[in-house]
């Protein structure tokens, strides 16, 4: 049925061309633009309204504005105070959605609503207010958003540190959401200068694809949207990111099921035409079984991976071309990395023969042609497109350029974009992968020294609580500043609105001042009690590397009378942050930050025994010698069987 339904949204020639559909084009006095397409195919009418400011109009500090305006859009009017009630009795459809060049709404309807939802959807945008009990309520919506999609996601957290790695002068370095100390202080006076500076109508076009007579459809908008205020557009200019010269690296600790790596390449502006040999290349790479990183990692002989997944998509400026894998276990992202560089370097090379390029373009034809299969999908298509390259009909003039596009173009497209030193990798670690990692190592290679080869695990499993722990005292900093944040917002909005209703809503809605300060203080008191239990943890392995595992230790009411403690007793507390060593910056806890930084353990447990034999190397005392002893001969254990 979907591909019936296609056949009907396409004109095509006998000769196979695909013909662009006829659209009505015209722009109102007050700068709003609009697009209209007839399609008879069904009595249904799709109604998009693009705003053009996203993610990338924003500035630091100010982060996440952009979505904050979608969801605000949705609070209602007092004409129509349940806007989702009022286009489900129309018998439609709607939503919204924010990304980094653009913020949409839209709705599809039977046809004999179309009127009837352009008046909700002008009513909303001309009486839409931004105040203290319009925004708070969604920005802790946001925030739970954020927690969801990024903060409590590997694949989410990752996404965002490579995309902010790979940007970093460009305003697509923060993600859409925003980041949250943005979240948590953005001012409403903000919010009302992103409002005025980007709502207007001359900042916005309007997409209409259905079952409309073009001439009635624009009378009917010009009815409702002239009369919206025109503004005065104060887009922020945009840094152009420099070319890439060297390989860039970044990581984050998040529990995840299977160990994820991402690549990302910048990627050329969607009014570029490379980009157009890029979406082929990506498709030689990706799409479908049989494409090369697909047979190299998932389908092949000798599987890596448990998936392979591209992003690729015309931004209005260069963008970027992300990779993620997810790995099967026990692979090494080492020789993922490798395999993934040797299918792109074939690419940069040698040719790609006939069927591969003619497999790609029938892939990425298909893509576009099921972009067209709906009302919705189709004016959603010619939105990008008009808005990253100024052209709604972009699409169908790419349908006839990709078989025309020749293999030395995509070859030119590898060798200027995707070489190495212009490569950012990512990697999520679950920090428990630490522990089984000394774990193992112990297993395999004993040291026979007493105590230390308990002490290792138990100091990388003190190490790993111990960052956990601060993590959980920087999240709650950030609240208690939050909700002193949010009480100064309030404060100075009461004498704009209604106080008594802005004191109520602190105190006694949920995500109130009031609710949120009991929670602050239930789980400070939560921390506190972890903190003795991760003492517990510090002492165990200060006890087992100082060789006293057997008796009674305590380290932190140890008496050693006259005598100097001894030299593996000291070195135990410095490796572990203990008086010795002053506290912070403890060498187990700089050792797992270099762990994770320099991917030492990415291949094996050998890793891990080089890294902790630099740091035995470092502490010349009983313990340290006795962790060197050990790390070197757990190295070449390793080395012996690979």
């Amino acid at each position: 049925m979907l591909f019936a339904a296609t056949l009907l949204l396409l004109e095509i020639t006998p000769t196979g061309r695909v013909v662009p559909p006829k659209v009505e084009t015209t722009t109102l006095s007050n700068g709003l633009r609009v697009y209209i397409v007839e399609d008879h195919s069904a009595p249904i009418v799709t109604f998009q309204y693009w705003v053009e400011a996203g993610s990338a109009d924003e500035r630091d500090g100010t982060t996440g504005l952009a979505h904050f305006f979608e969801h605000l859009l949705f609070k209602g009017t007092p004409k129509v105070p349940r806007y989702f009630d009022a286009v489900a009795g129309l018998g439609g459809q709607l939503n919204a959605f924010t990304w980094v060049d653009e913020t949409v709404y839209w709705e599809k309807v039977p046809t004999d609503s179309f009127e009837a939802v352009l008046d909700l959807e002008s009513d909303r945008l001309a009486a839409m207010t931004v105040d203290f009990l319009g925004i708070e309520p969604e920005r802790e919506v946001v925030k739970s958003e954020r927690l969801l999609r990024t903060e409590n996601s590997a694949s989410g957290s990752l996404y965002e540190a490579v995309g902010a790695t790979v940007f970093q002068y460009h305003s697509y370095h923060w993600p859409t959401v925003g980041w949250m100390r943005d979240l948590d202080t953005v001012s409403i006076d903000e919010a009302r200068s992103f409002h005025r500076r980007f709502y207007g109508a001359g900042n916005a076009f309007v997409v209409i694809v259905g079952d409309v007579k073009a001439k009635a459809a624009l009378a009917a908008v010009t009815k409702r949207f002239g009369a919206l205020a025109k503004g005065t557009l104060e887009r922020p200019p945009r840094i152009p990111e420099p070319i890439q010269e060297r390989e860039r690296r970044t990581y984050v600790e998040k529990p995840t099921a299977a160990p994820l790596l991402q690549f990302a390449w910048r990627s050329p502006a969607g009014g570029d035409n490379v980009f157009l040999h890029f979406e082929l290349l990506k498709s030689v790479l990706v799409d479908g079984k049989q494409s090369r990183l697909q047979q190299a990692l998932v389908h092949g002989e000798r599987p890596l991976a448990s998936s392979v997944s591209a992003f690729l998509f015309p931004f209005v400026d260069p963008g970027a071309f992300i990779l993620e894998v997810q790995l099967l276990p026990g692979v090494s992202r080492r020789a993922v990395e490798a395999a993934v560089e040797r299918e792109i370097a074939r690419v940069r090379s040698s040719p790609i023969g006939a069927a591969e390029l003619a497999r790609a373009v029938s892939v990425q034809s298909a893509a576009v042609v099921r972009g067209m299969a709906t009302t919705q999908s189709r004016a959603q298509l010619m939105g990008f497109a008009i808005r990253s390259q100024g052209d709604p009909l972009a699409p169908w003039t790419r349908l006839a350029e990709y078989g025309t596009t020749s293999a030395g173009e995509l070859r030119v497209v590898a060798e200027d974009w995707l070489t190495p030193e212009r490569r950012t990798v990512g990697y999520a670690v679950d920090p428990q992968e630490l522990v089984k990692l000394a774990k193992g190592l112990v297993t395999e290679a004993p040291s026979g020294v007493d105590g230390v080869d308990d002490g290792l695990v138990a100091a990388v499993e003190y190490a790993v609580a111990y960052r956990r722990h601060e993590n959980e005292k920087g999240v709650l900093a950030a609240e208690a500043a939050a909700i002193e944040a949010l009480e100064a917002r309030a404060a100075a909005e009461k004498p704009k609105g209604d106080p008594a209703a802005i004191e109520d809503w602190l105190e006694n809605h949920g995500k109130g001042a009031a609710g949120r300060r009991k929670r602050l203080a239930e789980r400070k008191t939560a921390l506190r009690s972890g903190e003795k239990a991760l003492g517990a943890a510090r002492s165990k392995a200060v006890c087992l590397l100082a060789g006293k595992g057997q008796g009674p230790c305590n380290p932190d009411e140890e008496r050693f009378g006259a005598e100097e403690p001894p030299a593996r007793y000291l070195s135990a507390q410095g490796l572990l942050g203990g008086r010795a060593s002053g506290g912070r910056g403890a060498p187990i806890e700089r050792a797992l930050v270099r762990l994770v930084e320099q991917h030492a353990f990415l291949a094996d447990a050998a890793g891990l025994a080089d890294e902790l034999a630099r740091i035995g190397d470092n502490n010349l005392s009983e313990a340290g010698r006795a962790i060197a002893d050990y790390a070197h001969a757990a190295r070449h254990v390793e080395a012996g069987k690979r």
